[in-house]
C-alpha cells in the first residue's frame, strides 16, 4: 500500500521512489502494535530487509536494533542496540 499526498493529506517524508510500502499504524492498539513490530523483524531477518519506522511511541522505538533521534530538523542523537530513548 502507497501512499501520497494528494492535497494536503499527512505525508510520511519518504518519497515513493525510497519505499515499498507505507503502513500508517499509529491508531493500533497496544497488542496489535506490538503484533506488527514483530512481523516486521520476522520479515526484516528472513528477507534480510532494512525497516525504516518513525514514530513518537518511546516504547516502539525501543525494539529497534537502531534508534536516531531528531529534534527540530536535525540528529540529536543516535543509538546502536535496544536502549531507552
Amino acid at each position: 500500500m502507497k501512499t501520497k499526498d494528494p492535497g494536503g493529506q499527512q505525508s510520511s517524508g519518504v518519497p515513493d521512489c525510497c519505499t515499498n510500502h507505507i503502513l500508517p499504524t499509529g491508531n493500533l492498539d497496544s497488542k496489535t502494535s506490538n503484533e506488527v513490530i514483530e512481523l516486521l523483524r520476522i520479515t526484516s531477518q528472513k528477507f534480510h530487509q532494512t525497516i525504516v519506522m518513525i514514530t513518537h511511541n518511546p516504547e516502539i522505538a525501543k525494539q529497534a536494533d537502531r534508534c536516531i533521534r531528531i529534534e527540530d530538523g536535525k540528529v540529536a542523537s543516535a543509538q546502536e542496540g535496544r536502549a531507552d530513548v
